[in-house]
């Protein structure tokens, strides 16, 4: 188990947006977290990455807990995360932004009596990142001047910068093309293969062809968890997400 939740809950006020959460992710699998709009996915993306504190429960990476801490606390833990909507600096190249990226997690990044061109090392490995992607053609690219499906594929790239051992990707296909998504499926079975990831999305074709385990929220609490097809079967699940009528 390379991630689990116990009860965690997040209330701002008098609305509880998310409420008990338990949550298990084996090592090595894909697990995406669906749900209607409202339903407090990215609220518990927030939580497990240190954005937002919370107000109930507890978060264990690795059998080590982690509630409380703060983001770079979380990202030196080894989670890394994309977001739903792109953070990238868009006057910089797409080397120079996952370079950035590495730096900021290279020992010794704060030595301010060095130039950052004599770090040699994070622009190797941001050129890895990119190898791994397919992205190498456009390093050169300003990432403000990207088409919108290359923008979220650069932002998968400054997730796996982090080096992580988790990653969590909000919505990693939002407002993509069918051609767009198609790449980043296959991008994120490849992926896959040697990282654990937690992934929200609301692309259905994408959740039950990648997803080990789906599990399934509602006004913030879970409603089934289970393989893709016991999920997609689940009478819950039908009424309040898949249109269904059972």
């Amino acid at each position: 188990m390379i991630l689990r939740t116990d009860g965690v809950t997040k209330r701002f006020g008098g609305l509880t947006a998310v409420n008990k959460v338990t949550l298990r992710v084996e090592e090595g699998q894909i697990h995406s977290i669906i749900g209607p709009n409202g339903a407090g996915k990215t609220t518990l993306f927030n939580m497990l990455t240190g954005e937002i504190p919370v107000s109930d429960g507890e978060i264990y990476f690795r059998e080590k807990k982690v509630t409380g801490l703060k983001p770079y606390q979380i990202a030196k833990a080894r989670i890394g995360r994309s977001f739903q909507q792109n953070k990238l600096f868009g006057n910089l190249t797409v080397l120079e932004n996952v370079r950035l990226a590495e730096h900021a997690h290279h020992r010794g990044h704060f030595n301010f009596t060095r130039h950052f061109l004599s770090f040699t090392e994070p622009v190797e490995k941001a050129w890895q990142v990119l190898e791994e992607l397919g992205i190498t053609d456009i390093a050169a690219k300003q990432a403000g001047e990207l088409p919108h499906g290359q923008q979220r594929t650069l932002e998968v790239a400054l997730a796996l910068a982090a080096d992580p051992l988790l990653l969590l990707l909000d919505e990693p296909t939002s407002g993509m093309s069918p051609d767009d998504s198609v790449r980043m499926v296959r991008l994120l079975r490849k992926i896959g293969k040697r990282l654990t990831m937690l992934v929200i999305e609301h692309n259905m074709n994408l959740v039950m062809s990648i997803s080990s385990v789906i599990t399934v929220l509602q006004q913030g609490t879970v409603i089934a968890c289970g393989k893709p097809s016991e999920v997609e079967k689940d009478k819950e699940v039908r009424k309040a997400y898949l249109g269904g009528h059972v």
